[in-house]
């Protein structure tokens, strides 16, 4: 047997010995699967929400002007040669 043949032989069997977990700690039939889940969403009851999403949008939007800035001015110095 080829060394090829062997090694797709030892994969193969390799492959075939894997195998998954049940799913662990699952919750009852009314519970979340998140443990967070209830409170994940509660947006008016989060700490520093204004900070917080005005730092993101701010990052955002600077992203969004900064970006094609500096891809023109990129491609401006590449044409420049």
């Amino acid at each position: 047997m080829s060394g090829a043949a062997k090694v797709a032989r030892t994969a193969s069997r390799a492959v075939r010995s894997f195998t998954s977990s049940s799913k662990a700690a699952s919750g009852g039939h009314h519970e979340p699967d998140y443990v967070h889940a209830p409170s994940m969403y509660n947006l008016p009851a989060m700490k520093n929400r204004k900070l917080k999403f005005g730092l993101s949008v701010g990052g955002v939007v600077a992203l969004g002007i900064a970006l094609p800035v500096i891809a023109c001015q990129w491609q401006q110095i590449r044409a420049r040669g």
